[in-house]
Parts: structure tokens; C-alpha cells; sequence
């Protein structure tokens, strides 16, 4: 929408980051923006410090590694990204 060429998501990291300052600069009423991850190619949220009032002060979900259910979930995550869970 801005006039990047895609290949701006594989561009070293001190473009990408002037690119984000000057977005952050030039549109204010945005906190953050949905980029690609370099990893995995899904979206990845980046908030801006004036986004911070949309994370939530404390966690809905908080449980040690070990618990049954992370294990299920980080199950699912690697099925999702192809990585082996050890």
C-alpha cells in the first residue's frame, strides 16, 4: 500500500527498521504493523510503544512447560511450522 517492493520483508534489518520508524512517524493513528516472518512467512504483530495498552497487563493462559496442555500446544506449533518437538 505504501509503495514497498515485496522484497522489503527480505531486505537487510536497518532498512526495514527506518521503514518502520518513518511509518511509525509519518501515520500516527496506527500502533504497530503486520509483517511477514522471515521464518515461517505467517504474520507477525509489531507493536509500537503507543500499542501497549492492547496487551493485556497479565496472561489468560499461564502454565509451566511441562504441563500437558503446552505440550499439546507446542505440538501444534511445530506440526504448524515443521519443527520436531523434543
Amino acid at each position: 500500500r505504501n509503495g514497498a517492493a515485496q522484497s522489503l520483508a527480505a531486505a537487510p534489518r536497518s532498512v526495514c527498521r527506518n521503514w518502520a520508524r518513518e511509518i511509525e512517524t509519518q501515520l500516527t493513528d496506527l500502533d504497530g504493523l503486520l509483517a511477514p516472518s522471515t521464518m515461517t512467512g505467517s504474520a507477525n504483530v509489531v507493536l509500537w510503544q503507543r500499542g501497549a495498552d492492547g496487551i493485556p497487563s497479565a496472561p489468560q493462559f499461564s502454565r509451566p512447560l511441562d504441563h500437558p496442555d503446552v505440550r499439546r500446544l507446542l505440538g501444534s506449533a511445530c506440526v504448524a511450522i515443521g519443527y520436531r518437538l523434543i
